[in-house]
């Protein structure tokens, strides 16, 4: 795609919401950097089933109902759920 195409094809999306170009412009480059900037959900997910994984083949686990518990706990005294140790 040739620049002059590419120009025309930002001038028509921009004008099809009704924005000034630098705003759009402004808009897109900063939605970019925040996506490239925030780990990707995916990945988080996985490394994170990763570690639960190599956790518990280390044999660090625990009990369905001591987690339940811990947690009720929380709900309870209206805490953020997030790290339950």
């Amino acid at each position: 795609m040739t620049k002059a195409t590419t120009e025309k094809r930002f001038t028509q999306a921009v004008q099809s919401y009704d924005r000034a170009g630098t705003e759009a412009l402004r808009s897109c480059t900063g939605a970019n950097k925040q996506q490239q900037e925030e780990p990707d959900h995916d990945t988080w997910f996985h490394e994170q089933v990763q570690r639960g994984l190599e956790s518990a083949n280390l044999g660090r686990l625990i009990d369905g109902s001591e987690v339940e518990s811990r947690f009720a706990v929380k709900r309870a005294l209206g805490q953020k759920i997030g790290n339950a140790e």
